[in-house]
């Protein structure tokens, strides 16, 4: 069975909060967005996903989680705003 969109973000939401170090949380985002790529899936589609997890992780406090879930919080932030930016680049 397939993943909804929410689902899946949901996903590496959890596997993001429960790395171990910010190079692992890089390899879960980069994992899954070739996942997404492998299928063909366009890249509406993708922008809608990261703009899902993005939008999570900025409804999330500091106070809620420990040190390391929160250093993962904020570069998974950084990783998939660039990864977000490089796919749809600003108009001027």
């Amino acid at each position: 069975m397939a993943l909804t969109l929410n689902e899946y973000s949901r996903e590496l939401v959890n596997k993001i909060l429960l790395a171990d170090s910010q190079d692992e949380v890089k390899r879960f985002i980069d994992t899954d967005l070739k996942e997404l790529e492998a299928p063909g899936i366009n890249s509406p589609f993708i922008i809608k996903f990261l703009d899902q997890v993005i939008k999570d992780f900025s409804e999330f406090s500091p106070m809620n989680y420990e040190a390391q879930q929160w250093a993962n919080i904020k570069m998974a932030r950084i990783i998939l705003s660039k990864v977000r930016r490089s796919l749809q680049p600003e108009q001027y």
